[in-house]
């Protein structure tokens, strides 16, 4: 059987096994993915997790710190190296190798909507792993300017106070901070009274936000939830640990239908 996973605090409301569950069932391999709630990551508990599973999906708050744990004994991709984030174990032969297919994953949405961002001027909130896998894929789309928004700015990031100081240049707004996600939906990280008077688009990682605080107060503007970047970062994965060569656009339709399905039950 092969034995899959996802770690991550809290997962009441992942819908990663759901996912995994029919990626199974249309290649025929015989398999499971479990639901692997862990608070606390180290080096020990996850080699012990990666003897049961060949394969392990990494979701908030951990895909930094489990970049720090296990660089010193797998290998790693590119886009990993550049992020510092793992959203994506393997382990073949006791080897094992950490991947990020969460850039690839923004990239096949960005393809999917047909939203050119090429000259587009991005305002990306949080600095976590989300946000650092977005921002590594950014470099690939020609983008005029991206600005980052944390609470502890560094660098050339701004703190939320400051937002003003870009708000008429912002064509994009992409959330990959909690808040506006499940339990955190009546929160919002940017407040109503800011207004971006060039935004067309607006793109939270979270799946199920539609009627989160955050995305009503840009209800003019072009929605889009992170159901898509879900899928398809889930694909990416799948492929790697099964060697299978699915589609993102080939079956997104078919799995949202079953993701939204399974959010409303």
């Amino acid at each position: 059987m092969t034995a899959l996973g996802i770690i991550g605090w809290p997962l009441e409301r992942t819908l990663s096994p759901k996912l995994h569950e029919y990626l199974f069932k249309i290649t025929n391999i015989h398999g499971r993915y479990e639901k692997l709630p862990i608070e606390k990551v180290n080096a020990l508990a996850l080699k012990d997790l990666m003897r049961r599973h060949i394969g392990l999906n990494v979701t908030i708050p951990h895909k930094q710190s489990v970049y720090e744990e296990l660089k010193d004994i797998s290998h790693f991709s590119k886009a990993v190296e550049a992020t510092k984030a793992v959203n994506t174990i393997v382990q073949f032969d006791n080897e094992i190798s950490l991947h990020n297919t969460d850039y690839k994953g923004f990239l096949a949405e960005m393809s999917r909507l047909n939203y050119k961002l090429i000259n587009k001027t991005i305002l990306i909130l949080g600095d976590g792993g989300s946000s650092k896998s977005i921002q590594y894929a950014l470099q690939e789309l020609n983008t005029k300017e991206v600005h980052i928004v944390s609470r502890t700015p560094k660098n050339q990031q701004i703190d939320y106070g400051d937002l003003e100081s870009v708000s008429d240049k912002i064509n994009m707004i992409i959330n990959t901070t909690p808040l506006g996600m499940p339990p955190y939906e009546n929160n919002s990280p940017i407040e109503a009274d800011i207004k971006f008077s060039n935004l067309e688009i607006v793109l939270d990682i979270g799946y199920n936000t539609k009627e989160s605080k955050f995305m009503k107060q840009y209800e003019d503007i072009d929605l889009v939830n992170g159901l898509g970047m879900l899928i398809a970062q889930g694909i990416e994965s799948f492929n790697l640990w099964t060697k299978s060569k699915l589609s993102f656009l080939d079956l997104y339709e078919e799995i949202r239908e079953i993701l939204e399905e399974e959010m409303h039950d």
